[in-house]
């Protein structure tokens, strides 16, 4: 295999004499030199003495100058370069004036050119690396950086010269709200869409996402970037991109695994740190998000978008309400694609078709059941609903590019790639959930007991002492709320959970509050919960088994009369009552009760209403009426897996609502302050939650 070397030079003899130093103490023979046109006399002059540099390198490296007569600009000199070099070679390595290769640069290059030759899902191979990777194994990304990198001929051949045509295929594709936020910025940009700057990496990197191609990454940062001093053209000075070298040997992967984890990382680096450096050339002050900004503490209209989706992709999410256990439970711990294929969500959607005999379904093991669901659902019809859609996005971060395949192979690719708890809390930044938990069933209370995961939080779920399950292994039967001895042992009962669990609240879900009418219990119960401070959700409208023959797919909506509610919220008003109902047509009245009762909050959307437009108009209507003193969200997860589609799609949702807010807000004369911005959605996804439960 040929490789071609080639390097970018203009104006800048002392960091091209730093280059052509490292590069000859790496035994490299011979190396292509492009040079533009100058636009001016003082560039000129440096390239004058750049001429003279080179003379001087004779002895040490061959040396092949090409000079353009006339200025042509960085996108033409970086892709006539390698449009050059992938004439004569099959593959190239392109360095530019400020990229000093470190050591092992070029054996890292070398080899992985020739080991990834034929891997086609491989697109790139890049140098720089300013993460602390513990390991020394090179990782696959999709984020693309131009600091010493490698193709082959047959990948550059898809490159798009046309940026805007790049940009146009991203929103056909449905990839726009994917890319990270720095990407979208640009591909949002007037400015950059009519081919204005001088932008040659964008559509390259978007061509990655494009065909979600990978780019190999060394463990360690092989290119030291000397071009921040501020000689460069477009950035000025900063050190927020210089690497700490370490001498360690690369060692490349044998599986070609995308790292969603280093992903999320080096894009957290990146935004946080490219718009401080600034570009010096004005003309690209209009690019968003590095926008110049004279006073900082303030937003203006056009960095609104950017900054919510900055602050709401940075904040610690807290979700109040899953089904969630820790993974040393193993008996209880839910993830991977059979257990997200066997959702009730899902197995109802399927038995509605009724091509199905569900006698026979109910009958298979959960593998079957998944393989059934995934032939009925995803193969032999368009996935269309939150629920299969959602199984798709979560594949897609697991490296599945093409669905269309059978149950076997999908769930091989899934398995290898399977995502770890740690991982997927740190890919949704989520900081704490939790659990629902049942201490009046015998199988599942020692997780009460025996929890130290202080990710995984207790709550208490009163519905077995109401409702009878054919599987509850109960600890008190129904008849027990009947009997004053009885009520006496579940109260004593309760106290002790108080005591030693400390749960972050009781719940119940019911289908129209009836059970409150058992003064009884309630008379006693409320008062231990008030003394506690310990709060009770209250998830109303649900009506069991509709459809006795769904099983757990068979629950659907009840009658409710919030009659109940108000009673309750009037009888026990030193009480704290958190609230969610599942009747679409409910939720005016319950957020006109959130407005006249302090001691109810309104929490998130649950079930039925957990769908793109619902909540959209559920969201903008509770802004309306409560401003934001409503608990904006939780994921109601069933598998672990759930959380990343879950939150990702009620993220979008509210950036989108959030957006409209403060440009309503921006034109009736408020100023808004990005530490102020900062602190209100830090307060939505994670204080807000908290202050309204019992914690530990």
């Amino acid at each position: 295999m040929k490789v071609g070397i080639a390097l970018l030079a203009y104006n800048r003899p002392n960091h091209l004499k730093t280059v052509l130093d490292a590069i000859v103490k790496q035994k490299i023979k011979s190396i292509n030199i492009y040079i533009d046109g100058p636009e001016n006399k003082k560039i000129s002059i440096n390239q004058e003495k750049i001429f003279k540099l080179l003379k001087k390198y004779k002895s040490k490296i061959l040396i092949n100058l090409l000079r353009q007569p006339k200025n042509n600009g960085l996108a033409f000199s970086v892709t006539n370069a390698i449009t050059s070099e992938l004439k004569i070679n099959d593959a190239v390595i392109l360095l530019e004036d400020d990229c000093v290769p470190l050591n092992g640069f070029f054996q890292y290059m070398f080899s992985s050119l020739k080991k990834y030759r034929f891997s086609k899902n491989i697109r790139s191979i890049c140098s720089y690396n300013n993460l602390k990777i513990k390991s020394n194994k090179a990782f696959f990304l999709k984020r693309f950086n131009p600091w010493g990198w490698a193709t082959w001929k047959d990948r550059w051949k898809k490159y798009n010269f046309e940026t805007k045509n790049t940009i146009e295929q991203i929103r056909n594709n449905g990839i726009l709200d994917n890319l990270p936020l720095d990407l979208k910025s640009y591909c949002e940009n007037s400015e950059i869409i009519n081919g204005k700057h001088d932008i040659w990496s964008l559509s390259w990197t978007l061509t990655h996402y494009l065909d979600s191609s990978l780019i190999l990454y060394p463990s360690r940062s092989l290119i030291e970037n000397i071009g921040f001093d501020g000689s460069g053209i477009h950035f000025t000075k900063t050190n927020i991109f210089k690497t700490n070298y370490q001498n360690k040997k690369t060692i490349l992967p044998k599986k070609i695994k995308f790292n969603l984890q280093n992903e999320t990382k080096y894009n957290s680096f990146l935004l946080e740190n490219s718009s401080k450096t600034f570009f010096k050339n004005k003309k690209l002050d209009l690019i968003e998000p590095y926008t110049f900004i004279k006073n900082k503490e303030y937003i203006l209209g056009n960095q609104i978008k950017f900054y919510i989706e900055k602050f709401v992709n940075s904040t610690p999410i807290f979700d109040i309400h899953t089904h969630l256990f820790p993974s040393k439970f193993k008996k209880f711990y839910n993830v991977g694609l059979i257990k997200l294929l066997n959702y009730h969500y899902l197995k109802a959607e399927l038995f509605s078709l009724g091509k199905i005999k569900i006698s026979y379904f109910n009958k298979l093991d959960d593998h079957n059941k998944a393989k059934v669901v995934w032939n009925n659902l995803f193969l032999n019809r368009y996935p269309l609903s939150t629920a299969t859609q959602g199984v798709l996005k979560i594949l897609k971060i697991y490296g599945v590019n093409d669905v269309n395949q059978k149950f076997e192979k999908i769930l091989k690719i899934t398995n290898e790639n399977q995502l770890s708890e740690d991982d997927i809390f740190k890919i949704t930044n989520i900081k704490q959930v939790v659990m629902t938990n049942n201490p009046f069933d015998k199988n599942e209370k020692f997780i009460l007991n025996s929890n130290k995961d202080s990710n995984y939080l207790p709550s208490i779920r009163l519905d077995d002492l109401f409702v009878d399950h054919e599987s509850s292994s109960k600890i008190f039967s129904l008849k027990s709320l009947k009997d004053n001895e009885n009520i006496k042992k579940i109260l004593n009962e309760i106290q002790s959970i108080i005591k030693l669990n400390k749960p972050s609240y009781f719940s119940l879900s019911s289908e129209n509050l009836n059970e409150f009418q058992n003064d009884l219990f309630f008379k006693n119960f409320f008062p231990l919960l008030q003394k506690s401070n310990t709060p009770m959700m209250l998830l109303i409208g649900v009506k069991r088994e509709v459809n006795k023959l769904y099983k757990d797919a068979g629950d659907g909506i009840g009658i409710l009369d919030l009659d109940n509610l108000e009673k309750i919220l009037r009888k026990f008003p030193k009480n704290k009552f958190l609230v969610s109902c599942l009747d679409f047509k409910d939720q005016f009245r319950l957020n006109v009760l959130a407005r006249k009762f302090q001691n109810l909050k309104i929490v998130g959307f649950w079930w039925f209403n957990n769908n793109e437009s619902i909540i959209e108009n559920l969201l903008k209507q509770r802004f309306e009426l409560l401003g934001d003193n409503f608990i904006l969200q939780h994921s109601d997860a069933r598998i672990l897996d759930q959380l990343v589609y879950k939150w990702l799609d009620f993220k979008s949702i509210y950036i989108k609502v959030m957006v409209q807010k403060y440009h309503k807000l921006l034109s009736l004369g408020y100023k808004i302050k990005t530490t102020d911005l900062e602190k209100k959605i830090n307060f939505h996804f994670e204080e807000m939650p908290k202050n309204n439960i019992r914690l530990k």
